[in-house]
């Protein structure tokens, strides 16, 4: 049962105007009152699914190469495939607005961006006396990957974490 707004009758939950002053009632929502999950959480999360599975993709292709170019010692597809699968999942599991995914999204992004930067260093290394134009593509390829990942975790950190319980 709902009062009216105006002189405090008690009115049916479907009553649209109050029998007793004739004042039209209104739903009114408490500004504090959380209901749904937010936008920004819903596009951030759909970002980072379809960037996640295009990485997690991307890591087994990686084994794939190393695999078929017999290079046994190759394990960062693996490792960047786990990132981008935890990442995917926190992200779904976030919709759901558990704060715990929120933490965990940070480690595994983070995780993600180091492993990126140690590839990048481990070839800078490799490219050393070869052309600049292989490692002028290294640090391309790094901003490629990095710049995104970095500010996903920026915006995650900014806007989501106050959505989340």
């Amino acid at each position: 049962m709902k009062h009216c707004t105006v002189c405090g009758l008690q009115l049916n939950d479907d009553s649209k105007f109050c029998p007793d002053c004739g004042t039209e009632q209104y739903v009114t929502l408490n500004a504090n009152t959380k209901t749904g999950t937010a936008p920004v959480v819903i596009v951030l999360c759909i970002l980072t699914i379809l960037g996640s599975f295009f990485g997690l993709i991307r890591g087994l292709f990686y084994e794939v190469v190393a695999g078929v170019a017999d290079n046994e010692e190759y394990w960062r597809g693996y490792a960047f495939a786990i990132c981008n699968l935890a990442t995917l999942i926190t992200a779904i599991i976030m919709l759901m607005r558990k704060l715990w995914a929120f933490w965990l999204y940070l480690v595994f992004q983070t995780a993600y961006i180091g492993l990126v930067v140690y590839t990048f260093l481990i070839y800078s290394n490799f490219h050393q006396g070869t052309s600049d134009g292989a490692e002028a593509f290294s640090i391309f390829l790094t901003a490629l990957f990095v710049i995104p990942s970095a500010i996903m975790l920026v915006l995650y950190i900014t806007l989501v974490r106050k959505h989340l319980k």
